[in-house]
């Protein structure tokens, strides 16, 4: 009997045991899937113009027509690569932000696949070569010389190889130069639809040139691309045709949304003589265009930045008075600094043992020192490469803002991880403080707030408050540098520091 109560008080256990895991495995997944999931916001831009000497480049003027595992690719839906010299153009991106954001990257992605196993068995851009020793002709539609090509090669961009190339070229070596160019058969007329779409690439064959650089020996594209239809600039290449290629413009090549719809992209294979290619299909070819709202920033991954250091030793305030070259550092083995009061435009003491000292070298170069009381050693921060302009920035929890000089990132340095770097990119310039901007930041619960001068930081709890400091730091910072010696009482209390 007492065995019997035994298991069902043992089996009740259980159960309850099992319901209580049950239901706090529920609270912790709603409470996950609850939480907003903070992901880039995309908008994508699809071409209205395609054309080349791949089959069907209409296809591409779309979105991907191929969604799931179970569609296939094939010429019916893509465009298809099945010629060596073939290049593929896309232009007049077309796609809508929307309103009161602004591009903060632009990707350039494929939807495509390669059919190994339908690969040619033999290379059907090239002749045979003669056995006297004759030169290999290439069909017209190969990327063009170096230094230019005709009007023929652009015109036969699209010209299937088999009317571009002679069929017999021992023959046509034995015509005379006076009479080959009647020799030669005259080119298909080119449908007028066909000459209007090159007419928007009109520099295309013109503007390239081949260049040789150092890629991967399995490279199989180029990609290149554009904005004025003269100037080609190469964005990549591609060795592996999969949808997982992406590639990113480098910032600052779209200034302005508008750009994006001027740009052309080309997708140029290079030419190799000993394997004929596999088929490619291409479903769509997209620029995915990440966004954010106006007056926000995207966050950027720690920045790897090495300040330059020097010793207290070899570091002198000189008046203004004196004959040596004020605010300017000596680059040496041991880099000396001297430093004018003239040149100091602010003077901070972040606790007992940092002092921030923010110095102006011209009109256009300001820099910003980090004073580290215990180690008697002091770094700049802010120097020629991560800017700072005449805004003072702020300070909290040991953590250093400051905007660059031309007001469109936000660098910190961040003490509580010994110096690491971060950079934020400010999605639009700032008005002229119309009202207060503020800044989140995912390494801190306070808010950065800009003002006119200098950064303010709010909490919930706190409000508005002002960036942190003592004045005790100030005063061993007088003492360590015999300031009180060194520079006259006028110079002291310029910059702050008298009476301390």
């Amino acid at each position: 009997m007492l065995l019997r109560r035994g298991i069902l008080l043992s089996k009740k256990v259980l159960l309850f045991a099992g319901v209580f895991c049950a239901a706090l495995a529920l609270v912790f997944f709603w409470s996950w899937s609850s939480k907003p999931q903070v992901g880039a916001q995309v908008v994508n831009f699809y071409p209205d113009t395609c054309l080349g000497g791949w089959s069907n480049p209409r296809y591409v003027t779309r979105e991907p027509q191929v969604q799931s595992v179970g569609d296939m690719y094939g010429e019916e839906n893509s465009a298809v690569y099945n010629d060596n010299a073939a290049a593929l153009y896309c232009g007049e991106y077309a796609g809508t932000l929307p309103a009161e954001t602004k591009h903060t990257e632009v990707v350039l992605r494929f939807s495509w696949t390669q059919d190994i196993e339908d690969a040619p068995l033999s290379y059907p851009n090239i002749t045979e070569i003669d056995e006297e020793g004759g030169e290999v002709p290439f069909n017209a539609s190969t990327s063009t010389e170096i230094g230019g090509t005709s009007s023929e090669e652009t015109s036969s961009l699209d010209v299937p190889p088999e009317e571009a190339v002679p069929t017999e070229p021992a023959v046509q070596e034995e015509i005379p130069p006076s009479e080959e160019s009647a020799a030669e058969p005259e080119p298909e007329p080119v449908p007028s639809e066909e000459v209007s779409l090159k007419a928007f690439f009109v520099s295309t064959a013109n503007a390239q040139e081949e260049v040789f650089e150092d890629i991967s020996s399995d490279a199989q594209f180029r990609v290149e691309y554009t904005l004025d239809g003269n100037n080609w600039t190469v964005l990549g290449y591609v060795s592996d045709i999969s949808n997982d290629v992406k590639l990113t413009f480098p910032r600052g090549v779209f200034t302005d949304i508008e750009d994006i719809s001027r740009v052309q992209i080309g997708l140029v294979p290079l030419i190799k003589i000993d394997s004929a290619p596999a088929p490619i299909y291409l479903d769509a070819m997209w620029l995915e265009v990440e966004y954010a709202p106006l007056v926000q920033v995207a966050l950027h991954e720690a920045i790897d930045h090495t300040p330059k250091e020097y010793n207290f030793s070899n570091i002198s305030f000189v008046s203004t008075s004196s004959s040596a070259t004020l605010g300017t550092t000596t680059a040496s083995a041991t880099p000396t600094a001297n430093i004018s009061p003239a040149s100091i435009v602010n003077i901070h003491g972040i606790d007992r043992r940092y002092i921030i000292l923010h110095t102006k070298l011209s009109d256009s170069e300001y820099q910003l020192w980090l004073f580290d009381l215990i180690k008697q050693e002091a770094k700049i921060i802010a120097d020629t490469t991560l800017t700072i302009g005449a805004h003072k920035g702020g300070i909290k929890d040991r953590m250093i803002f400051w905007y660059s000089a031309a007001k469109d990132r936000i660098y910190v340095y961040d003490l509580r991880t010994a110096g690491t770097y971060h950079e934020l990119l400010v999605v639009q310039n700032l008005p002229e403080q119309t009202e207060a901007l503020q800044f989140e930041f995912p390494f801190t619960t306070w808010k950065l707030v800009d003002g006119p001068e200098q950064f303010y930081f709010r909490s919930d709890e706190t409000g508005e408050v002002f960036s942190d400091g003592t004045a005790e730091s100030m005063a061993q910072f007088v003492l360590t540098f015999k300031l009180d010696e060194t520079l006259s009482a006028e110079e002291l209390q310029a910059i702050g520091l008298s009476g301390l």
